[in-house]
């Protein structure tokens, strides 16, 4: 009886290769929030995965590459984050305020990555990818503030601009609070910066108080 070798079908390479190549960015990250970015080699990535130098450069070109990929999956889950809060049949307001407390809480969960991030910013093609991800994430909020001027729930005077500055609020913001502590705990600062939000959107105080309650001192 002859024996064939099996061929594996095309889908299982391909499920093979995304695995492999999930397994490098999964121990990069790893690495990267162990060590820093900076102290973190190609080789010690490979040594730690337990493949070959040369599989790495199947599917990425330079350690940066791993980093930019890492920066676009917590641009992504910030996205999903806002957009699962923010598809509700609620009305606009709620939607606005329970998606940015969702996007501050997946903040939170990030800030380690975010810190190797802020550290390794200093290629153009590194603050594309940022651009890239502020514009994907303008996007969902842009849709739900034309939502609320439809419904006229928010007063709004450029709904991009708007969008922009509620994307710098997360950002910059409660970045820096969840990081830092700075200007005030993460607990404060998002109802605080909630109700600051609903109020320049022209939300009626009650309303505020409402979907953004601040605790009692």
């Amino acid at each position: 009886m002859r024996h064939t070798t099996e061929v594996p079908a095309p889908n299982s390479r391909a499920a093979a290769a995304a695995a492999r190549r999930q397994q490098l960015l999964e121990v990069a990250e790893q690495l990267f929030l162990e060590s820093g970015y900076s102290k973190t080699s190609v080789s010690r990535i490979v040594k730690t995965a337990g493949v070959a130098q040369g599989t790495f450069y199947l599917y990425f070109s330079t350690k940066e590459e791993i980093l930019l990929e890492l920066r676009r999956g917590v641009l992504r889950r910030l996205r999903r984050a806002f957009k699962a809060a923010a598809s509700s049949d609620a009305p606009p307001d709620a939607r606005l305020a329970m998606g940015f407390v969702a996007v501050a809480e997946e903040v939170v969960r990030n800030v380690p990555l975010l810190r190797q991030f802020r550290s390794a910013e200093t290629a153009v093609q590194t603050e594309q990818v940022v651009l890239d991800g502020r514009n994907s994430m303008a996007a969902p909020i842009a849709a739900l503030l034309d939502d609320g001027v439809a419904a006229g729930a928010f007063v709004v005077d450029s709904v991009p601009i708007a969008a922009h500055a509620v994307l710098s609020l997360v950002s910059d913001l409660v970045y820096t609070s969840a990081a830092y502590g700075e200007p005030a705990p993460i607990g404060s600062l998002v109802p605080t910066t909630t109700r600051l939000l609903l109020r320049s959107l022209g939300v009626a105080p009650l309303r505020i108080d409402e979907l953004a309650p601040l605790e009692a001192p």
